[in-house]
């Protein structure tokens, strides 16, 4: 869990500190227990008071355990401790170890226990890191550096989210305002109490001072119980906190455009746009452009009219910026003036803009921006005159428009463009099957697998196309053995391939396929469903083939075909 490594930096970062602490912690041990004897050692001769030191901290042993008074063994088991605190600084655990095992023949002190746990943890055998943190507890239960420490070992070691969160909750009602201890309590509430979550969060961001991390992190648990009007306020504040924060402005931004509130995205940026870098910019726009179109909200249109004029006069120079204010006009539906966006963006645009702009295009196809991703698309094949990507994409959605004929242009331009353009070749080989152009479909299929002979999809969308004809199903069958062999959990090979068995009658196996694919299946297809209802039937199974097309007619309940299969299995 990110959360547990998050409190382990925490802790790390505090490392040096506690060594100092559990030092002190020794030392007062000593000033309070040992004895009151002189701490120095006086020869035989009473008028000769020659004082030994004790030997530097860097000694490589300390000294010997004699018959010294308790006030002598008090400071070895000080040395002892200071010594293993040094080896625990530079890393050296195990030595450590030993070191503070020597301490514990003098003083079972807490804070022993405590260290000797940590080195024990740094060392990875959490078993005894545990058992010497809780033996600290045991001689101390309100050390806080020993219950955030078990907290830790807890869910590093057993994985278990209660007794930590208990430990935590011990820690919190010591000191209410420990940042580390509010924002494990708030991480580890996600799961199991979301409100939970919500009260430590709130604490643990007024202590931050509104940090960006923990600010995206109770926004997270905000969206996931839809609190929109928590979300916002939160963004708000973290706004107010960092006025001059760009990254505040754009988590600000991007919370108005998630929640429809666009006219206040707009005056956000509209007062900043004069002294915000373009890379800003880009963010802010494109985060609220997207956002429209993707809402697909209407109500978005005036305000979108409001700040048209002000986009026009805006003087960028970035390209990504004119093309979220072209988007945003076509969306208000004025195509002229975002045909102006696009020239100006276009004179802006260079080799280097060219994979950034087909990534943009693929993301307008991706969520159906229908007509605002056509014109960017068919502005930029015009301007790119070399690229093969602008046509090939012109040509998916001419495809999905059922307009064929425009589509197989669009593809056969992409290849004239790039006669390696693979997938230009399988989608124009999948066109010409449709128009019954079989020599035709073959030829560009046969194309496409030369190029990628390893490409699951080409292999699948052949098979499928030659079992459909049911001209060639020996090959149709080791195309989409292929296809399995290469991505064997996917349930459209898987049902082309079992479609292929139930052609050349071989049932019982296709229906085992045909399950496994309607298992594995993230979503129904009713086309799945429909084969597999025709391999019951075959098999005469009549009671599943019937509740299976009806599962398929649930689906595409429009499809002639399912209905008709569906009264003939009355």
């Amino acid at each position: 869990m990110s959360s547990h490594h998050y409190i382990k930096n925490i802790h790390d970062k505090n490392h040096i500190i506690e060594c100092i602490g559990s030092i002190i912690m020794i030392c007062m041990s000593i000033l309070f227990y040992g004895c009151a004897s002189s701490t120095l050692e006086i020869t035989e001769n009473p008028r000769k008071k020659i004082v030994k030191p004790l030997n530097s901290f860097f000694r490589e042993q300390p000294l010997p355990l004699s018959k010294a008074d308790s006030a002598r063994m008090s400071h070895i088991a000080l040395e002892y401790y200071i010594q293993a605190s040094e080896l625990e600084l530079v890393g050296k655990y195990s030595d450590a170890i030993l070191a503070y095992q020597r301490v514990l023949r003098f003083d079972s002190n807490a804070a022993v226990f405590y260290s000797i746990g940590k080195c024990y943890n740094a060392i990875g055998q959490g078993d005894l890191a545990i058992e010497f943190t809780e033996k600290s507890l045991k001689l101390d239960s309100v050390s806080i550096p020993a219950l955030e420490q078990l907290a830790i070992l807890k869910l590093q070691n057993i994985k278990e989210l209660e007794p930590a969160i208990d430990l935590y909750k011990r820690i919190y009602a010591l000191d209410s305002n420990r940042l580390s201890v509010l924002i494990a309590l708030a991480e580890l509430s996600e799961s199991i109490s979301p409100e939970s979550a919500v009260f430590y969060y709130k604490k643990a961001i007024v202590k931050s001072g509104y940090d960006d991390e923990q600010v995206r992190k109770y926004g997270g648990v905000l969206l996931q119980i839809r609190d929109s009007l928590s979300y916002i306020s939160l963004m708000e504040n973290q706004y107010n906190f960092h006025p001059e924060n760009s990254r505040s402005r754009a988590l600000l931004i991007e919370a108005y455009s998630v929640f429809k509130e666009y006219d206040k995205a707009f005056t956000i940026i509209e007062q900043f746009a004069g002294t915000s870098l373009d890379e800003e910019l880009e963010e802010y726009y494109q985060t609220l452009a997207f956002s429209i179109i993707i809402n697909k909200d209407t109500n978005s249109i005036t305000i979108i009219d409001k700040f048209l004029p002000s986009f026009e006069k805006f003087p960028t120079l970035s390209w990504k910026v004119l093309n979220s204010f072209a988007f945003m006009a076509d969306y208000s539906g004025k195509k002229s003036i975002a045909e102006k966006f696009y020239e100006r963006s276009s004179r802006l645009a260079d080799s280097l803009t060219i994979p950034y702009a087909v990534s943009l295009a693929y993301e307008l196809l991706r969520n159906n921006t229908g007509f605002i991703a056509e014109h960017f698309i068919s502005f930029y094949s015009h301007h790119f005159t070399q690229n093969p990507s602008f046509p090939f994409l012109m040509g998916i959605i001419n495809s999905n428009n059922k307009q064929y004929s425009e589509a197989i242009s669009y593809y056969s331009e992409a290849i004239k463009r790039d006669a390696e353009y693979a997938d230009a070749w399988s989608e124009l080989g999948s066109l010409y099957i449709r128009n019954n152009e079989f020599p035709k479909g073959d030829s560009c299929y046969g194309q496409a697998l030369a190029l990628e002979p390893d490409n699951p999809l080409y292999n699948n969308n052949f098979a499928y196309a030659l079992s459909e004809r049911s001209s060639e199903l020996y090959k149709a069958q080791e195309l989409a053995k292929k296809a399995i062999s290469l991505d064997p959990e996917n349930s459209s090979y898987l049902d082309t391939y079992g479609w292929i068995l139930f052609k050349q009658g071989n049932i019982n196996k296709a229906i085992l396929i045909l399950e496994k694919a309607v298992r594995i299946t993230r979503e129904q297809s009713a086309i799945i469903l429909y084969h597999l209802s025709e391999a019951y039937k075959q098999a005469n199974e009549d009671d599943k083939a019937h509740s299976t097309l009806k599962k398929a007619l649930l689906i595409d309940p429009e499809n002639l075909l399912y209905i008709k299969g569906l009264e003939n299995s009355k």
